[in-house]
């Protein structure tokens, strides 16, 4: 293992979200005068407030749902936080190393770290490395610096192209070539790492499943679907797409990747809330979208679910995340109306 003073892990986020009495009973009154108290679904809402404050109300927000493809969020950002460490840990070698050894020499470094990680989340007994460690050589180039000596780290080509396809079309094939590129022992322990999920508790973003059933499952409990292998809960999701869009998400850079790359789903388009009947008075300008079946003993029903960043008609600014949703007869109107009329209240003087 080499001796290197880059930390393997990000550290946790500092949480910009902050309870809001006003904002509270607008979403209350709005779910209460539409679908009503006994609603299944989770919203979480976030008013990116101008002064740079950040209010948030939710509804079932802190109960763990499966969710399916929304988790590919949690795909995007540890790929993203990985690339950062890799770029600190060849910042750090400097011309000591070479462009054909970086990755190896990044891999003898961090895969006993994470290792070391995955023994503190009980929800990954078992893995195995392979399927723990990242999978480095076909996630990332090594480019020399210019000038140099050294070297700097990128997504190669094909992998970006993966995460392309993984957000704004939600392929399943891309989407396991992003779990792959992580890993789930440096994916989940990202996560934890960076306060999304709390592995004493089995609560938060959590994501060790690959879509694609290449890799085995590993599950933690939910709400709607039992033993799960992709889950969150609508508010720790909320503070990850505050925090993207804020700036401070990995980084200014790239946070502004991941947001163009969740700007492609709507482009495609790939959303579900705006589809509620109108009147709308907001648009969506961000989004990843998610649905699945549940088990045939939770009812069998599909479930959506969405992260999205909106802009309300007055130009303010809003992150609104919803899971565990059923498509009946209205459609998307109860959670697409409930967003709406939550933040015209709000919004109310």
């Amino acid at each position: 293992m080499l001796a290197l003073k880059t930390p393997p892990f990000p550290n946790t986020y500092a949480d910009p979200l902050r309870p809001n009495a006003k904002l509270q009973k607008a979403l209350d009154d709005a779910v209460a005068a539409g679908p009503g108290t006994s609603w299944r679904t989770a919203v979480a809402i976030v008013s990116l407030e101008p002064d740079g404050s950040r209010p948030i109300a939710h509804f079932r927000g802190n109960e763990v749902h499966f969710s399916a493809s929304l988790l590919k969020v949690a795909a995007m950002y540890s790929a993203f936080e990985l690339r950062r460490t890799l770029r600190d840990i060849a910042a750090e070698l400097g011309g000591s190393t070479t462009k054909a050894a970086l990755l190896k020499d990044a891999a003898l470094y961090l895969d006993p770290a994470i290792l070391t990680r995955v023994s503190s989340i009980p929800a990954l007994k078992g893995v195995l490395k392979f399927h723990a460690v990242p999978q480095y050589a076909s996630t990332f180039d090594v480019l020399p610096l210019s000038p140099g000596p050294g070297f700097t780290v990128n997504f190669s080509s094909a992998f970006q192209g993966h995460l392309e396809k993984m957000i704004a079309i939600s392929d399943n094939g891309s989407a396991a070539q992003c779990v792959h590129g992580s890993g789930y022992g440096y994916l989940n322990g990202a996560l934890a790492s960076g306060g999304f999920f709390d592995a004493a508790t089995n609560t938060g973003i959590w994501l060790a499943g690959d879509y694609t059933a290449k890799y085995p499952y590993f599950r933690i409990d939910s709400v709607n679907d039992g033993k799960v292998a992709q889950a969150t809960t609508a508010t720790h999701l909320a503070r990850m797409y505050t925090l993207m869009y804020d700036g401070t998400l990995v980084g200014g850079i790239s946070s502004g990747e991941m947001r163009d790359l969740l700007a492609k789903a709507v482009a495609v388009p790939e959303v579900f809330i705006d589809r509620a009947s109108p009147p709308l008075n907001f648009t969506v300008t961000h989004t990843k979208v998610g649905l699945a079946q549940l088990k045939p003993v939770n009812g069998g029903s599909n479930v959506y679910s969405e992260g999205s960043i909106i802009q309300h008609a007055s130009g303010r600014e809003f992150v609104a995340v919803w899971q565990n949703f059923l498509f009946e007869s209205s459609g998307f109107d109860p959670v697409g109306h409930v967003v709406r009329d939550t933040i015209d209240k709000y919004l109310r003087p």
